[in-house]
């Protein structure tokens, strides 16, 4: 029960999805989300245009969802839809790392709006580097410092929490003094920088503001996210994925001989969301 994947290479070799790749564009996706808060709309539109995503979004789990009264070999079905591999862990592991890459591309935009930050980095920099060469070592931090937020972001949304798409001086949670204090900063820096930085950190710090951590729940959370990568996938990779799911919930729990091949012609579902009923009948070779 607790080791989700499938090691069976007939059952793998019968999936819908056999040979159908396909991936997130995550760099496409932050500089959609940056252009004013679009997860709302683009969720909506999703849900009314696309009918496989609506079918999803109602009976399929996530690592956070469970659909009611529905057995499932898979935990995680939505990460299966994003990823694609035959080991529910796997899947897992693969949405949290697309999910930080979205957040620390949104992150790194937040920190070269914020004036304040950029000149707190901009004064480790040239405390650590001093001269021209300040100005790699202010990438570095800004990256590290990005990337630090969106290690929280991802682990706040995974335990149910919620992040704003863009980030304010009220709502960035950590602090450049933990970058400083950090090893992994020290292991990208020569024998001089460290002994910069180790002169220099307690002024350092002592410039920083407080952090602002006034979040409070607002923005939007985990499954948001993978609706939103699910949505970038082509759509014919979306619905072949999702007959995965159908075929593998038939193998494992119900009737082990099933294969779509065996019986397919296309997908049939009725469906009532906001208020509206949709029957749908679509086609698939």
């Amino acid at each position: 029960e607790d080791i989700r994947k499938i090691g069976n290479p007939v059952v793998l070799e019968t999936l819908p999805s056999k040979g159908s790749g396909g991936a997130p564009d995550i760099s496409g996706i932050a500089n959609i989300l940056k252009q004013d808060n679009k997860i709302e709309r683009l969720k909506n539109e999703g849900v009314n245009t696309a009918v496989e995503l609506a079918f999803i979004y109602k009976y399929f789990d996530s690592h956070l969802k469970r659909a009611e009264e529905k057995k499932s070999f898979f935990k995680n079905e939505w990460e299966y839809i994003i990823s694609g591999k035959p080991n529910d862990e796997e899947n897992y592991r693969i949405c949290r790392r697309k999910i930080f890459l979205i957040r620390n591309a949104l992150n790194l935009i937040y920190l070269k709006s914020d004036s304040e930050k950029m000149a707190l980095i901009s004064a480790a920099a040239e405390l650590i580097t001093p001269g021209p060469l300040s100005a790699g070592t202010r990438i570095l931090l800004m990256e590290m410092w990005a990337a630090a937020e969106a290690e929280y972001d991802v682990d706040t949304l995974v335990k149910g929490g919620k992040i704003p798409i863009l980030k304010t001086r009220d709502t960035w949670e950590t602090d450049l003094g933990a970058i400083l204090d950090g090893d992994k900063l020290r292991k990208s820096l020569s024998k001089d920088e460290i002994e910069n930085l180790n002169k220099n950190k307690k002024s350092l710090i002592e410039k920083e503001a407080g952090k602002g951590g006034k979040n409070e729940g607002s923005g939007y959370g985990y499954e948001d996210y993978l609706f939103i990568l699910m949505l970038s996938l082509n759509q014919n990779t979306r619905v072949l994925r999702t007959m995965d799911i159908v075929q593998i919930n038939m193998k494992y729990r119900y009737y082990e001989d099933f294969n779509f091949e065996e019986y397919y012609t296309g997908l049939g579902f009725s469906i009532k969301m906001n208020g509206h009923e949709y029957e749908i009948k679509d086609r698939y070779k």
